[in-house]
C-alpha cells in the first residue's frame, strides 16, 4: 500500500502544482493524507481515489488554460482597453484617450472594438416664427441623447462624428452671449483640447439665421456638409454627397412648419442612400418660446427613437402624435379665449395627424357644434362612437371639463339623434 501512497502523492502533487502556486502548504497536507489514507482503506477504495484523482487532473488542465486568459483580460481591463463606443466612425472608443486601442502605438491588443457608426443631421431655423431645430438619424443607440441641442430664441447645434458632446451645451452658452454662429464654431474648435478634433463634425444656426458648419479632415468618409440660407445638412459614413444635397432640396421644397420640413429633409437623406451601415435611432428637437405642451415649456417638439430597425418610420409616428397633442391643446386654449373658428381650425389640424384617434373626432364634433354646423358635428361624433366603446363617458367628461360646451346638453333633438336608445 506504500506504493499506492507514493503514486497518489505524485498524482495529487501535480494537481497541487497546477492549481495552486502556493503549493508547499497544501502539498504537505495532501502528502500526509495520501500516505495515511491508503493504508487504512481496501483496494476498491484506493481505486475510487485514483478515479477521483484523474478527474482532478482533467479539471486542472482546463484551469491551466483558462486562468491565464482570465488574468490577462483582467490586466487589460485595468489598463483601460475595455471602453464604451462613442459617436465616431473610425473606432476611437473615447474622446480622452492618448492612443487608439489596437494601434501599433498602443502596444496591446484591444479586447473590445466599438462598431462603426454613421450619422446625418440637419439644423435649421424658421425665419417667420423663429422656430429652431435639429433632426438626426444614425446607426448609433439613442442618438437623441448626444447630437441635438437647442434653446428657444438662441440657436441650435448638432455635434457628431468623433463627437465632442460638450460642443452642444458650450455652443448654446456662447450663442446666448450674443456670438454669431461662425464665431461660436471658431471658439469651440479653439477650446477643444481632446484627442481627435480633426474627426469632429458640427453645425450651428443662431437666432438671426446665421449658419456655420465644420467637417474635420479625419471625419470618416464619406463626410461633408451643405448649407442653405437657413439650414445646414451634414453627415459621415454616408454613401456620398448626394445625401446632404437631397436633404437641402427637400427642406427648401417642403411646405409647412419647421418640424415637417426637418422630417422631410431627414427622409430625403435616407432615401438618397443615407448611411452605409443601416439604421438604429433618430431624433427631432424643435424649440419655440412657450410653445411646448403644458406650462412654461419651450421644447415644442422633442421625440426620440432610441433603438428600432425602422427609426424614421417610428419617428414619423411619434411626430404625428406630438403634433396632434400640440394642436389639440392649442384648440382648447383658443376655445377658452372665445375664438371658436380658430379653435376649430386647430382641432382640424390635430385630427389630420391622428385620424385613428377617437379623441380627434370627439374634439371636432364639439367644435363643429359650437360653430353652428350640427350635421358635421353629428358625423364626427358617430365616427367616434364606432372607434370607442366608452364614447359616452368621453363625451360627458369633455363637457364636464369644458364649460363652453355645456350648451349641447340642452339640445334635446341633437342628443336624441346621437343617442337614439337613451
Amino acid at each position: 500500500m506504500a506504493r499506492w501512497g507514493k503514486w497518489l502523492e505524485l498524482l495529487f502533487g501535480c494537481v497541487v502544482n497546477w492549481l495552486n502556486r502556493d503549493g508547499d502548504y497544501w502539498g504537505h497536507r495532501l502528502k500526509s493524507v495520501l500516505l495515511v489514507v491508503p493504508e487504512k482503506l481496501g483496494g476498491e477504495m484506493v481505486m475510487r481515489v485514483l478515479v477521483l484523482g484523474g478527474v482532478a487532473v482533467i479539471l486542472s488542465c482546463v484551469a491551466a488554460v483558462t486562468l491565464p486568459l482570465q488574468s490577462g483580460a483582467r490586466k487589460l481591463a485595468l489598463q483601460g482597453d475595455v471602453r464604451r463606443p462613442t459617436l465616431q466612425s473610425d473606432v476611437k472608443p473615447t474622446l480622452q484617450s492618448d492612443v487608439k486601442p489596437g494601434s501599433q502605438s498602443d502596444g496591446r491588443r484591444a479586447v473590445f472594438q466599438a462598431p462603426t457608426v454613421s450619422t446625418f443631421s440637419i439644423v435649421a431655423i424658421d425665419p417667420v416664427n423663429g422656430d429652431l431645430g435639429v433632426a438626426v438619424a444614425s446607426r448609433y443607440f439613442s442618438v437623441g441623447s448626444v447630437v441635438p441641442w437647442a434653446l428657444a430664441g438662441v440657436g441650435a447645434v448638432a455635434t457628431q462624428a468623433n463627437v465632442n458632446v460638450g460642443y452642444g451645451p458650450r455652443g448654446i452658452d456662447l450663442l446666448r452671449q450674443g456670438l454669431p454662429a461662425k464665431e461660436v464654431l471658431d471658439k469651440l474648435l479653439a477650446e477643444d483640447t481632446f484627442e481627435g478634433k480633426d474627426g469632429r463634425q458640427v453645425a450651428i444656426v443662431d437666432a438671426h439665421g446665421n449658419v456655420a458648419a465644420y467637417t474635420g479632415s479625419n471625419a470618416p468618409n464619406w463626410a461633408g456638409d451643405r448649407q442653405g440660407k437657413t439650414w445646414s445638412a451634414q453627415g459621415n459614413i454616408l454613401v456620398g454627397p448626394q445625401v446632404p444635397e437631397a436633404m437641402g432640396r427637400a427642406f427648401e421644397s417642403t411646405q409647412g412648419e419647421l418640424a415637417e420640413r426637418l422630417y422631410a429633409a431627414l427622409k430625403a437623406g435616407d432615401d438618397a442612400g443615407g448611411d452605409k451601415r443601416g439604421h438604429q435611432s433618430a431624433s427631432m428637437l424643435v424649440v419655440r418660446k412657450q410653445g411646448g405642451r403644458n406650462i412654461n415649456n419651450d421644447r415644442y417638439i422633442y421625440v426620440n427613437v432610441d433603438d428600432n430597425p425602422k427609426p424614421l418610420a417610428e419617428l414619423r409616428r411619434l411626430l404625428d402624435l406630438n403634433l396632434f397633442y400640440l394642436y389639440g391643446e392649442a384648440s382648447d386654449r383658443l376655445l377658452t379665449a372665445g375664438k371658436k373658428k380658430e379653435a376649430l381650425e386647430a382641432q382640424q389640424t390635430a385630427a389630420r395627424y391622428a385620424p385613428e384617434q377617437a379623441d380627434s373626432h370627439i374634439g371636432l364634433g364639439f367644435l363643429q357644434y359650437v360653430n353652428g354646423n350640427k350635421e358635421a358635428a353629428l358625423a364626427e361624433f358617430r365616427q367616434a362612437q364606432k372607434m370607442d366603446k366608452d364614447f359616452r363617458k368621453q363625451f360627458d367628461a369633455t363637457i364636464q371639463f369644458s364649460p363652453e360646451l355645456k350648451g349641447i346638453l340642452e339640445d334635446k333633438d341633437f342628443l336624441a339623434k346621437l343617442f337614439p336608445n337613451k
